[in-house]
């Protein structure tokens, strides 16, 4: 149900097997430079656009196995829910269902911005399908992104497993502790839109 950060064929199943997410027991703290093309993404809202497009492709072509390819994407995102205490998402996913490193300002972790879209994903997934299923996670993603904000009140883009520190980098790409002196060009705190996700979820 997930789709890679770039495509070209068909996978081999034997080559991804269906795991739920979990933390690995040890990570890099540095960028391993691996190549992360495919690692189950929702950056830059991948699997999201992949989702909209089955809709629209079981529209035009008037095919239910769009709706279900859609369906099984939200059966993903399900299973890559982080466990407790920290039951968001990572922004990509290596085959063992691990958080994983993509480029050298994308380390392994939670994502407080990437989350929120994979809830709107899941409101929007219940909306088309009326699956209790897509709904059942959000509450504790919720519950835990809200308890996770800054003291500005915004999100930490990303939160470091296991401690849920906040994540930051120097502008020469060193993965601290410390937003005193980070790259411009990306976004490492972003907007909480946790009260307008509860919101729409309390309404659906």
């Amino acid at each position: 149900g997930a789709w890679p950060q770039r495509f070209s064929e068909s996978p081999d199943p034997a080559n991804f097997p269906v795991h739920k997410a979990a933390f690995p027991d040890t990570w890099p703290q540095t960028w391993p430079k691996l190549d992360y093309r495919e690692y189950y993404t929702f950056n830059d809202n991948a699997i999201a656009t992949m989702i909209d497009t089955m809709f629209w492709a079981a529209r035009i072509y008037d095919d239910e196995q769009f709706v279900s390819a859609a369906e099984r994407a939200g059966d993903f995102i399900i299973l890559a829910q982080l466990p407790e205490p920290q039951p968001a998402w990572a922004q990509q996913y290596n085959a063992n269902m691990h958080p994983a490193w993509a480029r050298k300002f994308e380390p392994a972790s939670l994502t407080g911005g990437e989350s929120q879209g994979v809830m709107r994903v899941l409101l929007s997934l219940y909306e088309r399908t009326g699956k209790q299923k897509f709904l059942e996670p959000i509450p504790r993603a919720l519950t835990y992104l809200k308890n996770s904000r800054l003291k500005n009140g915004k999100l930490a883009r990303f939160y470091e497993m296991k401690t849920n520190r906040p994540l930051y980098f120097t502008r020469k790409y060193e993965l601290i502790y410390d937003d005193a002196d980070p790259p411009n060009h990306y976004a490492f705190k972003v907007g909480d839109g946790t009260e307008s996700i509860g919101r729409q979820f309390e309404k659906l």
